[in-house]
């Protein structure tokens, strides 16, 4: 039997407090501390800004539905996790273009040294399969969702999506967006692909 997982300090200020209790200065935090330095990786390895923001929020579904889950642990901190996923995540769009040999594994290095690499990367690939499922279950959402999710993966600003979704004020956007994202969830966990083959054990 494996070892019980010992969570990060990071797993209650952003696991916890962030997605599970709703801390909306969490989210943002999260934002703020992690896409420019991922964002800057992805611009060096072969992408554009365009890309980095597009894998950036993918990575972001992707971490909200394992926040839900009860046998999720973060054991490292957020910065090294995510990095974990944005990499696994632009490797797997390079690898359908047939560029994966252009990203640098001294980057690779540079961003896992001293972690547990290999625990990282079976919990990526696990979460890689899902993107699939994201793509089939993002058009049974609403147009809002549709359109409010879609926004924040083109780099629109919190204030330009309220405007343009016509909400009165950011805490509305905030609402609506983990009621989308939660609704997104419960799609994809309703999915018997996922509950076949992506449901934690």
């Amino acid at each position: 039997m494996k070892n019980q997982k010992k969570p990060h300090s990071d797993h209650q200020r952003y696991i916890t407090e962030g997605f599970l209790e709703g801390n909306h200065e969490r989210i943002e935090e999260i934002y703020g501390k992690f896409k420019k330095p991922l964002t800057s990786w992805i611009m060096k390895n072969n992408g554009t800004f365009a890309d980095a923001s597009d894998v950036f929020q993918d990575v972001m579904i992707i971490l909200t539905d394992l926040a839900y889950s009860p046998k999720f642990v973060l054991t490292c901190p957020m910065g090294a996790y995510l990095f974990i996923l944005f990499r696994n995540t632009w490797m797997d769009r390079l690898k359908q273009k047939g560029q994966e040999l252009k990203v640098r594994n001294s980057e690779l290095e540079r961003f896992n040294k001293g972690l547990d690499t290999q625990q990282l990367l079976d919990e990526a690939q696990r979460e890689q399969k899902m993107q699939q499922l994201l793509d089939r279950t993002f058009g049974q959402l609403s147009t809002t969702c549709q359109q409010l999710l879609s926004g924040i993966k083109e780099g629109l600003s919190t204030k330009a999506l309220t405007e343009k979704l016509g909400m009165s004020q950011a805490n509305t956007f905030y609402r609506r967006k983990f009621a989308c994202m939660d609704r997104w969830r419960s799609l994809v966990h309703e999915d018997p692909e996922y509950r076949l083959y992506l449901s934690p054990s």
